[in-house]
């Protein structure tokens, strides 16, 4: 288990709630508009490329992966 998503991925703005409300998206998203205007989000990006998460996945099957094939589906909810 884990704390948070900022603990797996990234996270510029965080909105809470569970659905946040439209105010709060709403300024979720103004927030996010002015980091990216104003350079920050990329400056913050570029110092934390290399640092990564650290997170070490072991391959259990012993395949090597090649490529993935994504296969539409026919239909409606993937029905024929």
């Amino acid at each position: 288990i884990v704390q948070g998503v900022d603990q797996v991925v990234p996270v510029d703005v965080y909105a809470p709630g569970c659905p946040p409300g439209p105010e709060t998206l709403l300024h979720a998203i103004l927030t996010l508009h002015g980091l990216i205007r104003s350079g920050e989000l990329t400056r913050r990006r570029e110092a934390a490329a290399d640092a990564g998460a650290g997170i070490i996945v072991e391959q259990r099957d012993g395949q090597t992966a090649t490529r993935m094939v994504v296969r539409p589906k026919r239909g409606r909810f993937g029905r024929g």
